[in-house]
């Protein structure tokens, strides 16, 4: 497990687990300077590099396969069970 560096939206469940983990940075599209500076930190801050190691680690445990499959049908499911309730609204009115 290693630390990473998203370049991407802030707003992104990527990003979301990225802090939540404490696994490293998101830096914006076109942020070319965050990126270096988040780069440059990490390689010259071992305790910061360590800590977005031991985030990754506790990711990894967390992010099997077993759990990405149970999410999705329980995402599935919601979206479905939403859809349903919606259509008997519908009939009922």
């Amino acid at each position: 497990a290693r630390p990473c560096i998203l370049v991407g939206p802030e707003q992104s469940e990527t990003a979301k687990v990225i802090h939540d983990f404490e696994v490293g940075a998101v830096v914006g599209q076109g942020d070319a300077q965050g990126l270096v500076s988040e780069i440059t930190k990490l390689y010259e801050d071992q305790g910061a590099w360590i800590r977005a190691q031991a985030g990754a680690l506790q990711a990894r445990d967390v992010f099997t396969p077993q759990e990405a499959v149970k999410a999705w049908i329980e995402r599935a499911w919601d979206v479905a069970h939403d859809d349903l309730s919606a259509e008997s609204q519908k009939a009922a009115a």
